[in-house]
């Protein structure tokens, strides 16, 4: 269990940071609409249905390595039942000028074994090779894992203005 929580504090802060290193173009780039972010959501989804896991790191995620390892931990807990999760709430990161706009679902759903959870799916464009795509810095949605700009925040609270992050939320 341990294990797990670490795995999951070390992806969103490695994610959080690796999204600004990824090559995208000189200016700010736009946010994710709420939309396009729900779209990505239910492809991740289909690969989860149909145990693909390494499609999910392979294709949308923006650390695929870091990604197989919480997918890893992930299989452990039941594959995510049919139905998506409810989005409870979408936050913009606006990071520093100049950098990548990460667009946040909030999300609340249940395992295939009834249990509930909560977590966040943050997503950025990325710009490799050319071509700029949808990539998402928390694929794994249902093992729980939760976006921080800039890490935990130190009292355990929810990452916002109180730990650092320029961020605005939209209701759903």
């Amino acid at each position: 269990m341990l294990t797990a929580a670490f795995t999951l504090l070390l992806f969103a802060t490695i994610g959080a940071i690796t999204w600004n290193t990824l090559e995208h173009s000189a200016g700010e780039v736009e946010a994710v609409s709420q939309q396009d972010a729900e779209s990505l959501l239910r492809d991740v989804a289909n690969f989860a249905k149909a145990g693909d896991y390494d499609g999910i790191c392979r294709s949308i995620a923006t650390e695929p390595s870091l990604c197989r390892h919480l997918a890893q931990d992930a299989r452990a807990q039941a594959p995510i039942d049919a139905v998506l999760p409810a989005v409870t709430g979408y936050t913009v990161d606006a990071g520093e000028s100049g950098s990548n706009r990460v667009s946040v679902l909030h999300l609340q759903g249940r395992h295939a074994d009834g249990t509930q959870y909560t977590s966040d799916f943050a997503v950025v464009r990325v710009k490799r090779e050319g071509i700029v795509r949808l990539s998402s810095v928390t694929p794994i949605y249902w093992s729980g894992v939760k976006y921080s700009p800039g890490g935990a925040c130190r009292d355990g609270s929810r990452p916002g203005r109180a730990c650092g992050a320029n961020t605005r939320t939209i209701a759903p």
